[in-house]
């Protein structure tokens, strides 16, 4: 029998504390914490997120995409591409956002008020609707931003975009 001393019997339980939590699968609107780290999260191309919105509902998948805000009444996740008034998505934003973000990217969100970024995001896309006045067809719970460039220091909506813009928006191709 191996007598261990109160320091040597506290690390034990600290690493078998550590070792049970490691790996314990927690988790978050139903998917597990694991899973909305991995890379094996499905890139979806936003085009056809909006051709097929059925297929993805209320599933976890990354996009690329532009984020605008416009103060407090105007948000929306759009591509320049293939988006209309019709088919905008309301960003909502998961209790993971400030955790699971990069600060270097969660930044980007908050710096200013009004903002148009191209992004690449995880969440929780939501075809029941809502956002401000409950006009947006589709939302997008956003778990995380793995990216956020600057496209402009102002609100754009997809139809009042540059050419120039459109380009720097990136929201089709790989990820």
């Amino acid at each position: 029998m191996v007598l261990l001393t109160n320091k040597q019997q506290a690390v034990m339980r600290y690493a078998t504390l550590i070792l049970v939590l490691g790996s314990t699968s927690f988790s978050v609107n139903g998917q597990s914490a694991s899973s909305t780290r991995s890379s094996a999260i499905e890139t979806v191309e936003f085009c056809e997120l909006l051709k097929n919105p059925q297929l993805y509902h209320q599933k976890v998948v990354r996009i690329r995409a532009v984020f605008s805000r416009g103060g407090e009444e105007w948000s929306a996740i759009f591509c320049p591409n293939c988006s209309s008034d019709k088919t905008l998505i309301w960003p909502k934003y998961e209790d993971s956002f400030e955790s699971e973000t990069p600060s270097k990217v969660a930044r980007r969100f908050a710096k200013h008020w009004d903002v148009t970024l191209a992004v690449i995001l995880v969440g929780r896309f939501d075809t029941s609707g809502g956002g401000h006045l409950g006009m947006y067809p589709y939302l997008f719970h956003i778990i995380r931003a793995e990216r956020a460039d600057l496209i402009s220091k102002r609100s754009l909506q997809p139809w009042r975009m540059s050419e120039k813009q459109k380009r720097s928006a990136r929201c089709q191709g790989e990820t």
